[in-house]
Formats: C-alpha cells, sequence, structure tokens
C-alpha cells in the first residue's frame, strides 16, 4: 500500500527573506514580542536544531516580554534524557529558559521515563487539556524544515504522514510516538493536524543545503511533510535567509 499523501489544495505561504540567520533571528524576536504583548495567554510551541538557537538566545536578552503569560511546548522531541545533549528541551533550557523569569508549571517538556509511548500519550492529554474547545491549539508553531523535507518528526515516506491527510486517520491523538532516521533515537511529535491548528505557522529555514527542498515544498510538494502541513494550516509564513531563498 502506499502511505503518501495524495494531492490535497495548496495554500499560497509568505516568504519573508533576511540576509543571513542572525538578521532573520532579531527580526523574529521582535514578532515573537508583538505576539506576545497581544494575547493574554501565549502558547508557543518551539522547535529544536541548530536554525532557531540564535533566536533562542536573542529572545532570552528580550526584556519586554512578560513571560508569566507565556507557556512553552515542544512541537517534537527525541526520546532521551532532558540532560542528553541530543535533547531538544536541553538545548531551549540552556539557550532560553534558564535565562527567563518564567514559572517551571509554564514550560511542558515532552519526556517521560515511563516510556517513548507513554510520553507521546501523556502528551497528548496535556495539549488536549489546554486547548480542547477552542477554535486554535498553539497562537504560534515554529518549525523547521529538514534537508529532506520533514518537519517536526514527522519524515518523508512514513505512515504518520498520512495523518495529515483529510480522511485518513482522525484528528486524535494530537501527539504520537515516531521512529527516528537510522541509528537515531526515537521521537516523540506533535501531529501535523495539531500543528495545522496553530493560529500561525512560521518556518525557519536556512542554508544553502536546504535550498532545492524549499523549492519543492513551496510548489506544493505533498511527499515532504513540511509541504502538507503548510497546505493545511491557517496563516503560514515562511521565514528564510538569502542562501535557502537561492532557487526562489
Amino acid at each position: 500500500m502506499d502511505d503518501r499523501p495524495s494531492a490535497i489544495s495548496h495554500q499560497p505561504s509568505s516568504v519573508r527573506r533576511f540576509a543571513d540567520l542572525e538578521a532573520l533571528s532579531r527580526s523574529l524576536v521582535d514578532n515573537f514580542a508583538d505576539l506576545a504583548h497581544s494575547r493574554s495567554r501565549f502558547c508557543v510551541a518551539l522547535s529544536g536544531g541548530h536554525t532557531p538557537k540564535r533566536f533562542y538566545e536573542l529572545l532570552s536578552e528580550r526584556g519586554s516580554i512578560d513571560w508569566g503569560k507565556v507557556h512553552l511546548f515542544l512541537g517534537d522531541e527525541r526520546y532521551v534524557s532532558p540532560d542528553d545533549s541530543r535533547s531538544n528541551e536541553r538545548m531551549i533550557r540552556e539557550t532560553l529558559v534558564g535565562a527567563i523569569d518564567i514559572s517551571p508549571a509554564n514550560v511542558h517538556p515532552v519526556y517521560d521515563p515511563e516510556g517513548w509511548e507513554e510520553s507521546a500519550r501523556r502528551y497528548s492529554d496535556l495539549l488536549h487539556r489546554f486547548f480542547d474547545g477552542q477554535d486554535h491549539t498553539f497562537d504560534l508553531a515554529l518549525q523547521g524544515m529538514g534537508d529532506d523535507g520533514h518537519t517536526a518528526s514527522i519524515f518523508p515516506g512514513r505512515r504518520e504522514l498520512a495523518a495529515g491527510i483529510p480522511g485518513s486517520l482522525p484528528a486524535d491523538p494530537w501527539a504520537i510516538p515516531t521512529p527516528g532516521p537510522p541509528e537515531s533515537p526515537e521521537r516523540i511529535s506533535c501531529t501535523l493536524d495539531c500543528l495545522a491548528a496553530s493560529r500561525q505557522v512560521i518556518f525557519l529555514v536556512d542554508g544553502e543545503a536546504k535550498a532545492q527542498r524549499l523549492k519543492q515544498v513551496l510548489s506544493g510538494d505533498l511527499q515532504f511533510p513540511a509541504a502538507v502541513l503548510a497546505s493545511k494550516a491557517k496563516h503560514v509564513q515562511w521565514w528564510v535567509d538569502d542562501a535557502a531563498a537561492s532557487l526562489l
């Protein structure tokens, strides 16, 4: 059976270009601060990887944000200890959370020592408690895109990708256990449905190595999970540096 998604209508995405990752990160801090100021409760799904690290460092220095009304979630996580160097939670703690005045109750990790599948189940339950009954999930979902077109921990060719296509798997649960790439830890990921229900999705993409894949994804090629998410989300922006945008 072919588990790749069939075509669905692709909604146009807004692309914002920046000279480099530093300029992108500085502008994103301003955008984040404005959005946080406009909400009485501001729920954000953060991404891991290299691209957002500079943004987190700069955000930690922004003094005008009321962190008491901000809730920080993860779009995905490797099933490793929070002290493991591969942990997204650890990276975000070291670059952002450890330097800001935010209550531990407002930071929502994914890892649970009870196990990989149990971590996914508990995280899905948490998301439903926060968002059931609302017309959206996160106020902002910050997403990366791998050079293979994956986003969060939803990878091309995997059955999990089908959960983002209307008429296939139900929208519940909102977090699932997913296999990682070869020789990589198992993952827990928000589903594409959960991320697509955000008020706004911003993809952060940098580097020439992703230029060809970015072109394919923006064309609406639904073999790539990033394209599926962009097609389903209500409001999507692509924040890219000139290197990543070199083929656009």
